[in-house]
């Protein structure tokens, strides 16, 4: 029995971040989602604050690399380079810089998966059996 319950548990959870990635995907077609694109690549200007860095985006994201360079060099007053990622499946931008050895990672990708762990820890879908 409590294996059964644990599968439905599992079930119910992979139906709900199905949902929710199909939902982030149609986001990322609205135009709201060029705001956030803007907004990831604001904070990233903000922490990033050296020459050097590199924004990685999805493919289909690519048509904000103008405004995506336009506003890191408001903030920074230094450019970026901007390349696709393959493995960058919803979207948002992920940035490195090699002369600082850090990574900010404002993907949508990893936001739904920071979400699961989340989900995990505080769902309230716990499994307690009780003898009757």
């Amino acid at each position: 029995m409590r294996q059964e319950l644990y599968k439905s548990r599992e079930e119910l959870k992979q139906k709900l971040f199905k949902e929710v990635r199909e939902e982030l995907i149609s986001y990322t077609k609205d135009e709201g989602y060029k705001e956030s694109m803007i907004k990831y690549a604001q904070t990233i200007a903000k922490n990033l604050t050296c020459e050097e860095t590199v924004l990685f985006i999805k493919e289909e994201d690519m048509k904000f690399k103008e405004v995506l360079q336009q506003e890191f060099m408001k903030i920074l007053n230094k450019p970026c380079k901007i390349e696709v990622s393959e493995d960058i499946e919803i979207g948002g931008i992920r940035a490195y810089n090699e002369k600082l050895g850090i990574v900010i990672d404002e993907t949508l990708d990893s936001k739904l998966e920071e979400q699961d762990e989340w989900f995990k820890g505080n769902s309230k879908l716990n499994i307690k059996l009780y003898s009757v």
